[in-house]
């Protein structure tokens, strides 16, 4: 008896594989998921913040041009930032239109810090506004030359985390503005490291997530498994009996027949015990044939089960009477019956029909029937019952025989390959396969198969649609 109490469809290399790879897809999802998510946010990110930075440098330089154009409505700086703009201060409003400090060029809807110098034709840089923290008075200088110097009108300085936009003027002065990046690059260093903490997070959660998902996933290919080495493990015992009866008595009858053979012509006493030993050898050879059509009926059964289609094939299905088959098997079992001390008996409703397989569904009854009989008490009466549902969509057949009432246990397996309910039954020809079998069948017809017991009796149900 198998112990499946250690799960050991799990040590199967197998099921392990098919875990792995389980595991391995859902894990590859979830990164290929995470790294697009967070992957357009990164970038969303990074190009909103770089289109921030080009408008501040293109307001910048564009306060420059028409403050070159009208100088008289500005008051120049100093080379270094000058007091801010205090609420409700006309330069609050658009450069150029007031008087007021040059020193604030920042756009109003960035906080991007910037620095705008203007370098005339004498090469001499001027300082318009400058509130980069770190870029002081000696620096300026170095940075403007390093932008002026661009073949490009805009780039980076990377060096310092800046950027950059020149831009020559109609007087032929160049105004160049800068902008400092160490905030968005801080941020978006920020938002990495924050994506990748909750990646790893969800690749965790996902990973045990997938572990359980796996067990239950695959747990229908393990019984499946666990099924098929059962089902050879028992069909190779089953043989196995057979086989050695046969084995044996072949050897022992190629003994006897040599002996017989090599002796000299026999008197009459010796004549006597040849006679003995060809009868012996005579019983020998039938019970080498009752083990061949033993045997012969075990290989097609097994074909049955093992093809796993019994009756699937639905073009062969026509509107047949269920009732004239259940009353077929009735009367050709009757004498069976009554040959084993026991009664059969039958209340069969008229003119229920079904879409099916006549030769199987025939199958189907007579394996109810044959059970019923093998594992009755003696002097019992197995009745069949076939009856239209309420509903009047289903026909319904039980068989009910008188005796040794099923367990719980034995009921959630009577249906599995090879299974027989007790110890006390092995004596009982069989070989577990009819119940499997008929399962089959039912299934194949779109019906259920269960089974019933109580106190004195076991029942054997079966519903298809009509």
């Amino acid at each position: 008896m198998m112990s499946g109490k250690k799960k050991k469809g799990y040590r199967n290399p197998v099921i392990r594989k098919l875990r792995i790879e389980f595991i391995a897809v859902m894990m590859a999802i979830v990164v290929v998921f995470l790294v697009v998510i967070f992957g357009v946010q990164y970038f969303s990110s990074l190009r909103s913040f770089e289109n921030e930075t080009r408008e501040t440098l293109e307001n910048a330089l564009n306060s420059i041009s028409r403050m070159r154009n009208n100088p008289d409505d500005f008051i120049p700086s100093g080379p270094n930032n000058a007091p801010p703009i205090s609420e409700g201060d006309p330069m609050q409003g658009d450069f150029g239109r007031h008087k007021g400090n040059l020193a604030d060029f920042r756009d109003r809807m960035s906080r991007t810090a910037v620095l705008v110098a203007m370098i005339d034709s004498s090469d001499s840089i001027t300082v318009i506004q400058n509130n980069i923290f770190f870029i002081n008075t000696d620096d300026v200088d170095g940075l403007i030359r390093t932008a002026t110097s661009a073949s490009r009108d805009s780039g980076e300085i990377s060096d310092h985390s800046l950027k950059y936009m020149k831009r020559t003027l109609s007087d032929g002065s160049t105004a160049v503005a800068l902008v400092d990046m160490s905030v968005e690059q801080s941020l978006l260093r920020s938002e990495l490291v924050r994506s990748l903490w909750i990646s790893t997070a969800v690749i965790i959660a996902m990973f045990l997530l997938s572990l359980f998902l796996s067990r239950m996933t695959i747990r229908p290919v393990e019984k499946a498994w666990e099924d098929q080495r059962r089902f050879v493990a028992d069909a190779s015992h089953e043989l196995k009996t057979p086989l050695t009866v046969i084995m044996s008595n072949t050897d022992m009858v190629e003994r006897s027949l040599n002996g017989i053979l090599e002796s000299e012509a026999p008197d009459t006493d010796q004549r006597s015990i040849s006679e003995g030993k060809l009868k012996r050898n005579l019983h020998r050879m039938e019970n080498v044939r009752e083990e061949s059509i033993r045997m012969k009926e075990l290989i097609g059964e097994l074909l049955e089960v093992a093809r796993g289609d019994v009756g699937s094939d639905t073009s062969s299905f026509q509107e047949i009477s269920f009732s004239e088959i259940t009353d077929d098997a009735l009367l050709s079992w009757e004498s069976v019956f009554y040959e084993n001390s026991r009664k059969l008996t039958g209340e069969i409703e008229d003119g229920l029909t079904v879409n099916g397989d006549r030769t199987t569904l025939r199958r189907l009854v007579e394996i109810l029937i044959d059970n019923a009989l093998k594992y009755s008490s003696e002097h019992s009466e197995t009745v069949i019952r076939l009856k239209k549902e309420k509903s009047g969509k289903l026909l319904h057949l039980t068989v009910t025989d008188e005796g040794v009432p099923l367990t719980q246990e034995e009921i959630s397996h009577l249906f599995d390959r090879f299974y027989r309910a007790d110890s006390s039954r092995e004596k009982i020809s069989g070989y577990g396969l009819g119940l499997s079998i008929a399962s089959s069948i039912t299934e194949a017809h779109g019906g259920k198969i269960w089974a019933t017991s109580d106190e004195k009796t076991n029942s054997f149900h079966v519903t298809l649609p009509m």
